[in-house]
């Protein structure tokens, strides 16, 4: 996995400066699973009951707030869209390099290494800009049990807690099986108006 920050983190760290801090995302899920092995259906008691409360209040909460962006929120694309200003300046750069990397060769070595790091910068913005392009929105994850940092289909896979302690609900694997990304099917906790409302 790689150092950068988990989408469902930057996403409570964005509201946090935004509006309010907001609880610690896993904590309550790695507790729980730390102590899956002692717990039993018949004795899973009030631990559980309120996880599985506090996670459908989470997806609720996330699912009808993502489903209408917020202009002060970042957005992220889905899809790789360059306008033909980009376009233009991404063929330009191409063919200027290039041909820096002819006349430098057979000339200069200083200006063929000029057109050479011209291409590698161009080549590096648009691999760096497809592969943001595959990170599905946050709320289009939640619905479609999707990985945000990665994409990848999360659907069937077996939840790392079981279903009598989470009254059912799928919370999805501890960690992203494509890209390690932490518990990917558990959004932040909701604000606290509405974690006091529901769970109190």
């Amino acid at each position: 996995m790689s150092a950068r920050q988990p989408a469902w983190e930057r996403l409570r760290s964005e509201w946090s400066v935004l509006y309010e801090p907001l609880p610690e995302r896993t904590a309550p899920y790695e507790a729980l699973l730390a102590r899956r092995e002692e717990l039993a259906p018949a004795t899973d008691g009030y631990e559980a009951s309120k996880l599985a409360r506090e996670h459908a209040v989470r997806v609720a909460y996330w699912s009808e707030r993502l489903g209408t962006p917020d202009p002060e929120m970042p957005q992220r694309r889905r899809t790789l869209a360059l306008h033909d200003l980009e376009r233009l300046m991404v063929i330009g750069g191409s063919i200027a390099a290039v041909l820096l990397i002819g006349v430098g060769w057979r000339t200069s070595w200083p200006v063929a290494l000029v057109g050479s790091l011209g291409l590698a910068g161009t080549v590096a913005a648009l691999l760096l800009a497809t592969r943001r392009a595959g990170r599905p929105l946050p709320g289009d994850a939640l619905r479609k049990a999707l990985c945000p940092d990665c994409g990848y289909d999360l659907s069937g896979l077996p939840s790392a807690l079981p279903h009598w302690a989470v009254a059912g609900s799928d919370v999805g694997p501890a960690a992203c099986p494509e890209c390690g990304s932490p518990w990917p099917r558990v959004p932040p906790p909701a604000p606290r108006v509405i974690r006091e409302d529901v769970l109190e």
